[in-house]
């Protein structure tokens, strides 16, 4: 519903996802419409299959927040990782444009819209959610809950959310056992 809303069309491919053929597809149905730009956004769209697009496109847009590809193949990296910088892709073309940081923060018309007006702020913290992205690649969780420890937030619940990329899933459960039954931890979540 919210595609059209946005006036997007919905397009299906033939192509198995992420194949030689998927971006042989894609790369055509860009051309055949007449598109500039083209994005990438997914950990399964890897370094090669990004280069055989990028090949086939006018410009190629691919959303990255793990920083760890040996190849670019893009024109624009955007990671809004608050960890994000250049030394993460050592490998980019000088030309490449990076938008790094947390200032490149993708987020939806109607939650700019939620926060047009400043609501009234509780007299104590009730409720804490921390979420880092699907993978936490700086991996600040652990100072996050220190940070929240240190507030001494006694009477808030909080909550944890992980997403399934994030590679101290084990740590956070026994870090966030530790703290107490005030702290609850949500694994893989799909972000």
């Amino acid at each position: 519903a919210r595609l059209k809303i946005e006036n997007i069309e919905v397009r299906r491919l033939s192509a198995v996802r992420t194949t030689t053929a998927d971006a042989e597809e894609t790369s055509a149905m860009a051309r055949e419409i007449g598109g500039l730009w083209t994005v990438v956004d997914g950990y399964d769209f890897d370094c090669d299959y990004r280069c055989r697009l990028a090949s086939g496109v006018g410009g190629l847009l691919w959303v990255d927040d793990l920083g760890t590809s040996d190849r670019v193949c893009a024109r624009v990296v955007l990671n809004s990782e608050i960890v994000a910088s250049d030394t993460m892709y050592p490998q980019a073309d000088p030309e490449t444009l990076l938008l790094l940081g947390a200032q490149y923060f993708l987020i939806r018309r109607e939650f700019l819209r939620a926060c047009v007006t400043i609501p009234e702020v509780a007299p104590a913290v009730r409720h804490v959610m921390v979420a880092l992205g699907g993978s936490d690649a700086g991996n600040m969780t652990p100072a996050v809950l220190r940070a929240l420890q240190a507030a001494h937030l006694r009477d808030a619940h909080i909550t944890v959310v992980v997403g399934p990329l994030n590679r101290q899933l084990e740590a956070l459960r026994s870090e966030t056992a530790a703290i107490g039954s005030h702290v609850r931890l949500i694994a893989n979540a799909d972000m």
